[in-house]
């Protein structure tokens, strides 16, 4: 039967598993693959953050900030900005895409010419 190691001998236990090579080829530490470059963190295994990507995180939040800063000063009320957003949608909604639906389902495609039928059945229906 295999004993539980104390907490305090935890990380001796899982030092010592590591040095015999069961799970890791044989090789210990050598043979471990790290993914994403030289810059991750070995503990976390999240990528460090350089100097660009914290300049680009901190510009995006401050001009998130800054645009509904400028709506809300443009238009004060919050009614009349959901008057003028539901305008817009309702027009998108109910002319637009019902016309860009119909386009696509019924434009001169190979697909739509044959359900159609030949120029036999097409001359048929004209007769009739």
């Amino acid at each position: 039967m295999e004993t539980i190691p104390a907490a305090d001998n935890l990380d001796d236990a899982a030092g010592k598993d590591k040095m015999e090579g069961d799970d890791m080829g044989g090789e210990g530490d050598k043979d471990v693959m790290m993914e994403g470059g030289d810059n991750v963190d070995p503990i976390s295994g999240e990528e460090e953050w350089g100097c660009l990507r914290w300049t680009k995180f901190i510009l995006v939040r401050f001009l998130i900030v800054m645009i509904v800063f400028f709506i809300s000063i443009l238009i004060p009320n919050l009614n009349i900005l959901l008057t003028f957003t539901g305008a817009i949608l309702g027009t998108i909604t109910n002319t637009w895409l019902p016309v860009f639906f119909y386009n696509r389902a019924f434009n001169n495609s190979y697909k739509n010419r044959s359900l159609e039928g030949g120029p036999e059945e097409m001359e048929l229906i004209k007769k009739a």
